[in-house]
């Protein structure tokens, strides 16, 4: 078998930063990525057809974190290159979460004025037709509702960001293709079998390029909080989407059999996991290669003030808790809170609920609500898991 080709495109210094910017760092960006994509007849593949782009912008706000999103400037870079290449279209979109349109997301993201100017055109889920369709070869995630417009796109090239993530140890290729669902589709299959959900959307839209941008990476507490890797200044492409995530792990200083996504895509064929059987090109990887933190999903003894019990819980239900109050620790509101103490999940018929506890009683998820008795201290946020959303809502309600 041909060993498919992965580039790997780095620089040592990249000037300014995602949320502010000129064309002297815009320049550098667009030179990255016409290097990564020399191997891959760009033009043969998109010349007169319709391009559908996918970036992540899963809730932007360059200002609390410019790394959890995609680099504008990429995204600015690659309508250049694709509109100069001769596509006869670019499309460029993604559900930024629940309950938020991509037409109120672009309000946040930098240089989002000057895309139709360079080529690029956004496309909004809720403008259009919503058609469901078969999966194939899918068990778990057999339907899925999408735009009928998604249906009709003829290349499609995936941006994702690098970054760990609470979930999928880290976020890449695969995991990016989660922004293609609707809303409604979003929460199903969302613990570990978020996993098998999202390879199961890539047997029905495999990317024809997959690009990994890590201008300024995020590890840590990700997807949504965490430190910016600022000086990564590495961006990874290739055709085959299982090898580019591959690559995307090693370079993060992570094994690419950690993932489940790759280890469930590997078992389906998509492509080879281990870097003997790829071509690299570029950089070599040990140049680039950072050692990220991980994100930490259990949130007892992280912070001071909230006291966590974490019995039995499932990962939804612990994500969510540890997003909301990372969320508020990186915005410097988490310190306001009063000492509360935190109940995830329910052991068994032999646990004991708490007589005692220090401050309001938080009970997280459905596992947990009816362990015990109602009463003034005790506040439920239901689900299974719940939102971390809801959760970060109920805390400022209730404190701040």
């Amino acid at each position: 078998m041909t060993k498919p080709k992965i580039y790997i495109s780095h620089r040592d210094h990249i000037p300014e930063s995602p949320a502010e910017f000129s064309d002297v760092s815009l320049k550098i960006v667009r030179g990255m990525l016409e290097e990564a994509f020399s191997p891959f007849a760009l033009e043969k593949m998109i010349r007169g057809k319709s391009v559908w782009l996918k970036p992540n912008f899963v809730r932007p706000n360059y200002r609390f974190n410019p790394a959890v999103c995609s680099d504008p400037r990429a995204v600015i870079a690659l309508g250049m290159i694709l509109q100069d290449a001769g596509a006869k279209e670019v499309w460029m979109g993604d559900n930024p979460g629940v309950g938020l349109s991509f037409k109120d997301a672009i309000r946040d993201i930098p240089g989002a004025e000057k895309w139709e100017r360079y080529g690029l055109k956004p496309f909004f889920y809720d403008d259009y037709e919503q058609v469901e369709i078969e999966l194939p070869g899918a068990k778990l995630f057999r339907r899925m509702t999408v735009p009928r417009k998604m249906l009709e796109f003829e290349v499609f090239i995936n941006l994702a960001k690098i970054k760990t993530h609470m979930h999928v140890v880290a976020s890449l290729g695969i995991k990016n293709l989660y922004g293609l669902l609707s809303d409604k589709q979003r929460m199903t299959f969302h613990r570990q079998d978020v996993n098998l959900k999202v390879v199961e959307i890539m047997q029905r839209f495999t990317p024809d390029l997959t690009v990994l941008e890590g201008i300024w990476g995020l590890e840590g507490q990700a997807p949504i909080c965490g430190e910016v890797v600022k000086d990564f200044n590495t961006i990874i492409m290739g055709e085959n989407p299982l090898a580019v995530d591959a690559v995307g792990c090693e370079a993060m200083g992570i094994a690419p059999q950690e993932l489940a996504t790759n280890r469930i895509a590997y078992q389906k064929r998509f492509g080879p996991i281990d870097l003997a059987d790829m071509e690299l090109l570029g950089t070599p990887i040990e140049k680039g290669r950072r050692y990220f933190k991980r994100a930490v999903v259990s949130s007892m003894g992280a912070y001071s003030n909230c006291e966590v019990y974490e019995l039995g819980a499932d990962i939804g239900a612990m994500s969510s808790l540890r997003h909301a109050l990372d969320r508020l620790h990186y915005a410097g509101e988490l310190e306001k809170l009063p000492k509360n103490t935190f109940v995830l999940g329910a052991p068994g018929d032999f646990y004991q609920p708490l007589t005692e506890w220090e401050g309001d009683l938080w009970l997280i998820g459905d596992a947990a609500a009816g362990i015990y008795r109602e009463g003034d201290k005790i506040i439920r946020v239901p689900g299974s898991p719940p939102h971390f959303g809801e959760i970060l809502q109920a805390l400022k309600n209730k404190y701040l």
